[in-house]
C-alpha cells in the first residue's frame, strides 16, 4: 500500500526507511517529495548517528557549499522554527577533499564558527580514494545524494566499483567483529536506470520489469529498492506551472511519476536459441547469429562452442576489431532478450 510509504502528509516516510533493518537502501523519487530532506532531518532527529554525506563528483561537492544549494539550509529552518536553541548544520573544511558537519553559531564578525561536537562528514564518491588518514569507525550511516547523473553530466570510469570501494573502507571487518555493518540509503532521480550503481549491482532488469508492471519495490536480506513512482506530494505538483508546460514530456515523465521512460531502448524480444549459431561471448553476454537471416541476438544465456573474451576494456576492443557488431545495431538488426542485456551490448561497443 502506498501509504506504508509516505508520511500522513505525502512525504517520503524516511524514518520507515532508517528502521527498516536492511543494509542497502536505493531510493528513486521525482523531484521534491522529501527523499534528502527527509533522510537529514532523520539524522537531525537520530543523534549521536555519525554519517557520511556523499555527492558523485568534486564539483558537486563543492556547488553545495553555496548557501543557496545547501542540503542542509531548509531542515535547519525548520528545525530552528520548532527548537530556537537548534544550532544549525553547517560544513567546514577539513582538508582538501572532506568536509565536517558541526553545529554552528555566528561569531562577532557574522561568520560561522563550530560550537559543538562533529555530527557527521561530506565527501564525493570519486576523490574518496585519495583520503589518507581518515579514521572511518565512527561513521554508521552513508547517505550518498543524486547517485544517478543526469544525462548530460559525464560519468567516470568505474563509478559502481568506486563507491564499492569507499563502502569497503568504511565498513571495514565490523561485521567479523560482531557489529552490525554500515547503512546506506542511496536518493535519486530517474534519470536513467543504466546508472553505474545499478548496473554494478545487477537490479536493473528486476527494476524495469518493476516498473512495466506497476510495482515500486522489491527487498531481500541486503537490499531494499523502492520506487516512490506514486508519491502523492507528484500528484499535487500536477496542476502547477512547471508541469502544466511540460506535460507528457520526457521531464515530467522524470520528475512527476519517477518513471525511466527516457532510456532509449532496443528490440527487446525473447527468442528460440534453436535458431541461431554462437558468435562470441563478450562479458555477460553472448552474441548469436540467426541460421538464415541477417539478424543478431543477445542473451546472457551462454551456450555452444564459441570465442570467450572476459569482461574488461582491453578485451572488448578486441571483439570491437574482430566482429562487426555496430553496424548491424545501428540497422536495427540486434534483439536482445532483456532491457540489460542491451546496456551490457553497449558498454562491449563502448557506448556505455
Amino acid at each position: 500500500m502506498a501509504s506504508k510509504r509516505y508520511t500522513k502528509d505525502g512525504w517520503v516516510d524516511m524514518a520507515r526507511i532508517f528502521d527498516n533493518g536492511v543494509p542497502w537502501n536505493i531510493l528513486i523519487g521525482g523531484r521534491q517529495i522529501g527523499k534528502t530532506y527527509g533522510a537529514l532531518m532523520q539524522l537531525m532527529d537520530r543523534q549521536p548517528l555519525f554519517f557520511l554525506f556523499l555527492r558523485r563528483t568534486e564539483d558537486e561537492l563543492l556547488a553545495i557549499q553555496d548557501p543557496e544549494l545547501d542540503p542542509f539550509r531548509a531542515p535547519n529552518e525548520d528545525r530552528q522554527r520548532t527548537d530556537p536553541a537548534w544550532k544549525p548544520w553547517k560544513m567546514f573544511r577539513l582538508n582538501k577533499h572532506v568536509w565536517g558537519v558541526f553545529p554552528a553559531e555566528l561569531d562577532d564578525k557574522g561568520d560561522w564558527k563550530i560550537a559543538g561536537e562533529q555530527v557527521g562528514l561530506c565527501a564525493c564518491v570519486k576523490t574518496f580514494a585519495k583520503v589518507r588518514g581518515l579514521s572511518a569507525r565512527q561513521i554508521e550511516l552513508i547517505l550518498y545524494d543524486e547517485f544517478i547523473p543526469e544525462p548530460h553530466v559525464p560519468r567516470f570510469r568505474k563509478e559502481g566499483s568506486a563507491f564499492f570501494n569507499l563502502y569497503e573502507s568504511v565498513n571495514s571487518n565490523r561485521e567479523l567483529q560482531g557489529k552490525p555493518p554500515v547503512k546506506v540509503i542511496c536518493l535519486a532521480n530517474s534519470n536513467t536506470i543504466a546508472n553505474p550503481l545499478m548496473m554494478e549491482l545487477g537490479i536493473v532488469e528486476k527494476a524495469d520489469k518493476l516498473e512495466q508492471t506497476g510495482g515500486h519495490s522489491f527487498k531481500t536480506r541486503d537490499l531494499y529498492y523502492c520506487n516512490f513512482s506514486d508519491s502523492p506530494v507528484s500528484a499535487q505538483k500536477v496542476d502547477t506551472v512547471l508541469y502544466r508546460l511540460t506535460k507528457n514530456t520526457e521531464f515530467a515523465r522524470m520528475a512527476l511519476l519517477s518513471s525511466f521512460s527516457g532510456d532509449e531502448r532496443g528490440n527487446i524480444a525473447s527468442k528460440d536459441l534453436r535458431q541461431y549459431k554462437p558468435v562470441v561471448v563478450a562479458g555477460e553476454i553472448e552474441v548469436y547469429q540467426h541460421k538464415t537471416r541477417p539478424e543478431l541476438y543477445v542473451t546472457m544465456h551462454k551456450s555452444g562452442a564459441c570465442p570467450v573474451y572476459e569482461p574488461g576494456e582491453i578485451n572488448f576492443q578486441r571483439v570491437r576489431r574482430r566482429y562487426n557488431l555496430l553496424d548491424p545495431y545501428m540497422a536495427g538488426k540486434v534483439y536482445f532478450e532483456t532491457y540489460t542485456c542491451e546496456l551490457y551490448f553497449r558498454s562491449v561497443l563502448g557506448m556505455a
